[in-house]
Formats: C-alpha cells, sequence, structure tokens
C-alpha cells in the first residue's frame, strides 16, 4: 500500500474561500423565509386585535378611546413589517457579500 497524503500546494476546490458558500446561501433562504413568517403574523395579529376592537369595544368607548385602542392594534403589523424588512436585508446582505467575494477573489487560472 501507498502512503498517500494530500499534495498542499494542490488548492482544493473551494479552499481558498473564507465561508462555506452552502452554508450561507441556507442561512439567507432560512432569513427570507422566516420573514415571510413574521409578516404573516403581524398582519394576522393585527387583524385579530382590530377584529376585537371592533367587535367588543365599539359601542363603550368614545371615538378618542377608540382611534387610540386602533392604533395600538396595529403595532403588531408595524412590527411584524419591520421583521420582515430586517430579515429580507440580512438575506440581501448575504447574497452581496458572496457575489464581492467571488469577483474580488483572484483567478485560479492566470492565464484567464
Amino acid at each position: 500500500m501507498l502512503n498517500q497524503t494530500p499534495d498542499i500546494n494542490q488548492p482544493e476546490a473551494e479552499s481558498d474561500t473564507y465561508h462555506e458558500q452552502d452554508t450561507l446561501i441556507s442561512i439567507a433562504t432560512r432569513a427570507r423565509r422566516l420573514s415571510s413568517l413574521f409578516l404573516a403574523l403581524g398582519v394576522v395579529t393585527a387583524l385579530v386585535i382590530i377584529f376585537f376592537l371592533v367587535l367588543y369595544i365599539e359601542g363603550r368607548a368614545s371615538l378618542d378611546q377608540f382611534i387610540y385602542y386602533f392604533l395600538i392594534g396595529l403595532v403588531p403589523f408595524f412590527l411584524g413589517g419591520f421583521g420582515w424588512i430586517a430579515l429580507q436585508f440580512i438575506s440581501e446582505v448575504i447574497y452581496l457579500l458572496m457575489d464581492i467575494e467571488d469577483n474580488t477573489r483572484p483567478s485560479r487560472n492566470p492565464g484567464t
């Protein structure tokens, strides 16, 4: 049997990167999917709260109180929207940084 040791002078397929590309793509994809969940939960929660307000407080509260409670009911919607924007931003930044790294890495083939 021959003792086969890997040649340290030969680079592996992706050994010159500082990241695992598959892992980063997985993180970006999960962030994008999770952002949709944040938005959906925010919308559903806001609709449930507003439905509750219209159903139970309509005749018992003054207009000022109703507007106040209505605006409080919109808070989950805005939080869900903020979560959606933040996670979409994180996903796009990951893709952008991977593209920048791919474009600034020196070519392995000096002749091309």
